[in-house]
């Protein structure tokens, strides 16, 4: 079955799978398990090629804003994950230091990161053609165990190379 994706689905899709093939994908019959593993390694050259890409634009980025000519640094308060500072054995609080954008650069960084941000949205909608195998939903259903783990998201998401 021919398949059009755009990029975002297929980075969910990808995404989805990692947490599925931990916990669940056991209970799938071996053909299913198969069949769902070479459709989603199908998008995962694509997935990996536009994460890579945009590290390097993220990269690319901060090395424009975060050096010595456009950022200070700055010292602040180390917190916790409840949002309390963190203080060393003697009392003292622990800080850590950060970059932050100079004034007269922060106009240019906002409107630099929003075009960026658009930019990578667009990619992110562009259609990839898959050529994938099908899976019988209803099929693979009536396989699952009352109990099974599978849950109606899952089967969600396996819909999208059911036979339509």
């Amino acid at each position: 079955m021919t398949k059009e994706l755009s990029l975002l689905d297929a980075i969910t899709m990808n995404d989805w799978f990692d947490k599925f093939k931990m916990y669940k994908i056991k209970e799938l019959p071996i053909k299913i398990q198969w069949k769902l593993l070479n459709n989603i390694k199908q998008m995962q050259g694509d997935v990996e090629k536009f994460k890579t890409f945009r590290e390097g634009l993220v990269n690319d980025f901060k090395s424009e804003y975060f050096g010595e000519e456009k950022s200070d640094e700055i010292h602040q308060p180390k917190l916790d994950e409840q949002g309390n500072e963190i203080h060393d054995a003697e009392g003292n609080v622990v800080t850590e230091s950060l970059r932050q954008v100079k004034p007269e650069f922060v106009d240019a960084y906002k409107k630099r990161a929003e075009e960026l941000n658009t930019e990578l949205q667009s990619v992110l909608a562009e259609k990839n053609t898959y050529e994938f195998t099908t899976l019988k939903i209803d099929e693979l259903v009536n396989t699952l165990k009352e109990n099974s783990a599978i849950e109606l998201d899952d089967l969600d998401v396996l819909s999208a190379f059911d036979e339509q």
